[in-house]
């Protein structure tokens, strides 16, 4: 079934509440993540599914960019690069 955004009357009333949520929402989203970047990087924990930068690519046709997959040691991570593949990442070679 598809819906048109015409098919559908939202009542002036409402619109500006639903402006404010809105505004609301990426002002909160923006709070939460100044108060992460002024965070020092150690802080910062390393988890799954989180894309990284990297400082030196693979290969000359990877992407600059992993994904952690899982933590192998204190210092190393299992990750995919795409355009290349699964690749074990030293914290060093992160762009933290």
């Amino acid at each position: 079934m598809i819906f048109y955004a015409w098919a559908f009357h939202i009542p002036q009333a409402l619109l500006p509440a639903m402006k404010l949520e809105s505004e609301f929402r990426l002002r909160l989203q923006l709070q939460q993540l100044e108060e992460t970047l002024r965070q020092p990087t150690a802080q910062r924990s390393l988890t799954p599914n989180t894309w990284v930068k990297l400082r030196h690519l693979p290969s000359a046709f990877s992407f600059d960019e992993a994904l952690l997959l899982c933590q192998q040691s204190e210092h190393t991570w299992l990750a995919w690069v795409p355009d290349y593949g699964e690749i074990l990442l030293d914290l060093e070679q992160l762009d933290l």
